[in-house]
Parts: structure tokens; C-alpha cells; sequence
């Protein structure tokens, strides 16, 4: 498991983390998302012991990171990949950390990728979502108890994210603790069961994902086209509704300490009486937008 607890680094006059404190359990596929400058990469930085925080204390396993690194599967930046050897090559070489993986783990491995037709063709050859699932192959050779990895689906199309998602929730099916930042939302809503949610160095969110998804305040509401530029208007200035997104006639809207009846009254009040309105469940990108207020 990883343990965060008061987690604070700054640079200089950034504050990056913020006395993050959350708690990854086995079994877990944690996403953690955030704008660019949230403090996502540094977490990541501290639990591979690439930098040290200034203050609170990090535990995986029960033990420092650096002491655990050999259990752990990293996919932090796109690493080197040797273009004239070939895939079976690559996970002979990167396989194991103390001795030679057997022939039948390294095919067992390539099955599992779905890799076992081309892993003797150098990786020159391969696809940029073959090359990542290489180096996810490599890391399963290890067996790790922990994965941490990092935009894992950046450049890969979508069949490439799909068999990565499910090689990943294979892993945390096995009680293995996953966790993996993302800028691709409707992606990672697909694949995670909890998440965590940074904004300035502060973690604002730290929820199972069900229950986000499920909240019962979020509601679409419908306006005649001669309303909708006052109905929108109207619920931006008021205090106790949030305006997610609107499109065409219709405005996504979360509910602040508020019930839809109430709102209906004080539409009614000033003559904006709604087509339809309807409670319906979030996206992650609402989520997104409801705690940060912009884009991942």
C-alpha cells in the first residue's frame, strides 16, 4: 500500500504539495488528476525517491520508497528502447531485477500483452501502443506489489488504452496497488475505482469514484431558445449553483446546499420557467470542473 501523510515541498516560492495526506490500499487503481503546476509529478517524484519532500513522511509497503524500489513497477518517462533488438530482447533485459526470466515466463508475458506474433520482430517495427505494451511487460515480469505510472496513455490510440486498462485492472484484481495520473479523463473514468483530485498542492478530492459519479445534486436543465442567455446569466450569479457547461439549450448545474425545488421557485420568480430539467449522474470531467473550475 502507499501511505502519504503531510506531505509539503516547495520550489522556492511555489508551493507545490501542500500537507498532502492520502492512503492507497491494495487492490486499488487510484487516478490521480490535477491542472498542470497541482503537484501531481512531484508526488510522483517522492515515491520514486527522485526528490525528497521538505516535510511529512511517505511509506509503500510499509517501508521508505528507496528501500522498495526492486518491488515497485515504474512507468515514469518513456525510457529508451533499442530499435534493432527485439521485443523478447527488451524483456529478457528488463525483466527482472535479480536474475534471467525462464523462457516461459517471458512467453507467458508476451501472451499476455498480446504480443506473442510479433515479440521476435525488432521493436523498430512495433507501433508506438505495441512499444507501451512492452514496457508494461516488462514491469509485469517483476511482479510488482506496487505500479506507479505516469500518463501511461499519452500518443496511444484507443484499442492500445483499452488493453492497457485491462492488464491494469487484471493487477489490482490480483490485490496489487495501482496508481496513475492522467490529462485524458474519459479515459481514466473507464479504468479507475477511486480518485484523487490536487489543485494547488491541496488534495480537494479523495473519493471512490461510484459514489462521484452518483452524487445526487448535479442536474440538466432545459430553457426555450428567447430565455436561455438570461436563464444562464441568472445561474452563474446565483449563490448556491454551480453552471458546469451548457450547450444549446441546456445547462449542466450542480446544487450547492440547495434543493431543485427551491431553484424552481426563484426561476418562477423572474419568469424563467424551465422546458425540462432532470437529475443525472457525472462525468469525470464534471467532477473535474466542479473542484477545479478548468481543464485537466
Amino acid at each position: 500500500m502507499i501511505r502519504i501523510q503531510s506531505l509539503t515541498k516547495r520550489y522556492g516560492q511555489h508551493l507545490a504539495l501542500d500537507h498532502l495526506t492520502v492512503s492507497i490500499q491494495p487492490g486499488d487503481l487510484y487516478g490521480l488528476i490535477g491542472p498542470n503546476g497541482s503537484g501531481k509529478s512531484t508526488t510522483l517524484r517522492i515515491l520514486t525517491s527522485l526528490i525528497q519532500a521538505d516535510s511529512g513522511t511517505v511509506q509503500i509497503m510499509g517501508q521508505h520508497p528507496s528501500k522498495v524500489l526492486g518491488k515497485m513497477g515504474i512507468l515514469f518517462e518513456y525510457p529508451h528502447l533499442y530499435p534493432y533488438l527485439s521485443g523478447w530482447d527488451h524483456l529478457v533485459l528488463w525483466g527482472s531485477t535479480n536474475q534471467r526470466p525462464s523462457k516461459s515466463q517471458v512467453s507467458e508475458i508476451a501472451e499476455r500483452i498480446g504480443l506473442q506474433a510479433s515479440i521476435r520482430r525488432p521493436v523498430k517495427k512495433y507501433s508506438l501502443g505495441m512499444k507501451q505494451r512492452l514496457l508494461i511487460g516488462a514491469i509485469l515480469l517483476r511482479n510488482p506489489q506496487v505500479y506507479l505510472l505516469d500518463e501511461p496513455t499519452t500518443g496511444l490510440d484507443q484499442e492500445a488504452i483499452h488493453y492497457l486498462h485491462h492488464l491494469l485492472k487484471e493487477e489490482a484484481a490480483r490485490n496489487k496497488t495501482v496508481l496513475i495520473t492522467s490529462h485524458t479523463l474519459s479515459d481514466l473514468q473507464g479504468v479507475v475505482n477511486r480518485i484523487g483530485i490536487l489543485a494547488r498542492g491541496k488534495l480537494v478530492v479523495d473519493e471512490r469514484l461510484d459514489n462521484l459519479l452518483h452524487a445526487k445534486d448535479q442536474y440538466s436543465i432545459t430553457f426555450a431558445a428567447g430565455k436561455m442567455e438570461q436563464a444562464i446569466n441568472f445561474l452563474h450569479q446565483h449563490p448556491h449553483v454551480r453552471v458546469l457547461k451548457h450547450t444549446g439549450l441546456t445547462a449542466n448545474i450542480y446544487l450547492e446546499q440547495m434543493e431543485m425545488e427551491a431553484l424552481l421557485q426563484a426561476l418562477y420568480q423572474v419568469q424563467l420557467i424551465p422546458i425540462e430539467f432532470k437529475r443525472h449522474s457525472y462525468t469525470l470531467e464534471d467532477i473535474y470542473t466542479l473542484h477545479t473550475g478548468g481543464s485537466a
